[in-house]
C-alpha cells in the first residue's frame, strides 16, 4: 500500500506508521523537516562572493586568460578555444536538493572571425584556478590554468589530463545560434536534468562546480570561429 502526506507549514514534523496483518502489528517512526524552496544567485563580486572564470587557448597553451575581460569560444588558426568556470558551493549543505539551475552570461560584443554559431555548457572534471594573465601574451602566464595546465605551474602546476581542459559528456545544456556581435546579449543556459545531476553531484561530494563552455561546431571541425562572452572581469559583467 502507498501513502501519502501533505504539510500545511515549514516546520519539522514526526510522521509515525503501523502496519498490521496476520503476523502481528509493526511501527516506526521519522523526523522530517520541511523547509520552502530557496533561490540562491551566485554572482562575483556579490555578499563577498568570487568565482573562478578562465579562458584557455590552444594557439597559444601556456597562456593564462583569467584576468582577461572576455572569454574566446572556438577556434583560432586550427586550434581550440575554451573557457572554464568553477563556483564554489561549500556553504550549501550536503543533504541540500538542487530542484533548478540556470547560467547567465553576455556576449562583450565583438568579434573577428566566423561565428560560431550555438555554444555548449559541460562538466569540467577538475577544478582550474584563474591566475591573473590577460591571455594576449606571456604577462602572468603561468599564474593560473592554461591549454596545458589545471592550475598553476611550473610548480606545483598540475597538468590537465588531456589538454584543453578534462571536459565530461552528458552536455548541461546548449545556447542556440546568436549574434555576438551584440553587446550585452543574454545567453541563458537553462536548467536540464544532466545540469541539475551535475550540481548535485557537486553538492552532495563537497566539491566546487566546474564547468566548461565549448562550440560545438569548432570542436568536431578544424573550422575557424570564436565568439567571445564578457568575464567577470568585463565592466558590464
Amino acid at each position: 500500500a502507498d501513502s501519502s502526506v501533505t504539510f500545511p507549514a515549514n516546520g519539522v514534523y514526526v510522521i509515525r506508521s503501523s502496519v498490521t496483518d496476520v503476523a502481528g502489528t509493526a511501527a516506526d517512526q521519522i523526523t522530517v523537516a520541511v523547509n520552502s524552496p530557496l533561490t540562491l544567485t551566485l554572482r562575483q563580486g556579490v555578499a563577498g562572493y568570487s568565482h573562478t572564470a578562465a579562458m584557455i587557448r590552444g594557439d597559444n597553451p601556456t597562456w593564462n586568460g583569467g584576468a582577461r575581460d572576455q572569454m574566446l569560444v572556438g577556434r583560432n588558426g586550427g586550434n581550440g578555444m575554451r573557457s572554464v568556470f568553477s563556483f564554489p558551493l561549500s556553504w550549501i549543505s550536503a543533504d541540500s536538493i538542487i530542484h533548478s539551475i540556470s547560467l547567465d552570461l553576455w556576449t562583450a560584443g565583438v568579434t573577428s572571425t566566423t561565428a560560431v554559431k550555438s555554444l555548449q555548457l559541460v562538466k569540467l572534471a577538475a577544478t582550474p584556478t584563474e591566475g591573473t594573465g590577460n591571455g594576449q601574451n606571456t604577462t602572468a602566464a603561468s599564474s593560473g590554468t592554461t591549454w596545458i595546465y589545471q592550475t598553476a605551474q611550473p610548480a606545483p602546476g598540475i597538468a590537465w589530463t588531456t589538454a584543453g581542459g578534462d571536459v565530461e559528456i552528458p552536455v548541461c545544456d546548449d545556447v542556440p545560434g546568436y549574434t555576438d556581435t551584440t553587446a550585452n546579449l543574454p545567453l541563458s543556459f537553462s536548467s536540464t536534468p544532466a545540469f541539475v545531476n551535475t550540481a548535485q553531484a557537486a553538492v552532495l561530494a563537497g566539491n566546487p562546480l566546474d564547468l566548461a563552455l565549448v562550440s560545438p561546431l569548432t570542436e568536431s571541425s578544424s573550422t575557424d570561429g570564436l565568439t567571445r562572452i564578457a568575464s567577470d572581469d568585463h565592466t558590464t559583467s
